[in-house]
């Protein structure tokens, strides 16, 4: 009985994310300079860390070349939930658009956010990734 619930509990294996939607993201290039700041986003091959939110991709659909969405585990903590990311980049691949949707909860809310890429992003994601 134990092997079957392993099985149902192990999380899935992440999923990549394209290299252009990869690195350091910020509300604008001035906290971009800044130590870590609670907005600063990093994205790295298959992780998407901001504030205290970590997760994992465990799909990727490809919208277009700017767009995808992202089915993704993560969570604060101990709150580990499913939710659905909107990523769209600019046409000069400099600014990100991110829609964040819950999977579990009922209420509709949906969180939006604008970020710029890092110029530095050797110093940005210092002590994130």
């Amino acid at each position: 009985m134990i092997l079957p619930l392993a099985i149902m509990y192990t999380p899935l294996p992440p999923v990549p994310f394209p290299d252009e939607f990869q690195g350091a993201w910020d509300e604008n290039t001035y906290a971009c300079s800044r130590a870590v700041t609670p907005s600063r986003l990093a994205i790295s091959e298959s992780h998407f860390l901001q504030r205290q939110f970590q997760g994992y991709s465990t799909s990727v659909k490809h919208l277009n070349s700017k767009v995808i969405v992202v089915d993704m585990i993560g969570g604060c903590s101990q709150k580990v939930k499913p939710s659905i990311q909107r990523l769209e980049l600019s046409e000069d691949g400099d600014t990100l658009f991110v829609q964040s949707y819950s999977k579990t909860e009922r209420t509709g809310d949906v969180t939006a956010r604008i970020f710029v890429r890092c110029p530095d992003q050797e110093k940005a994601l210092e002590g994130l990734l």
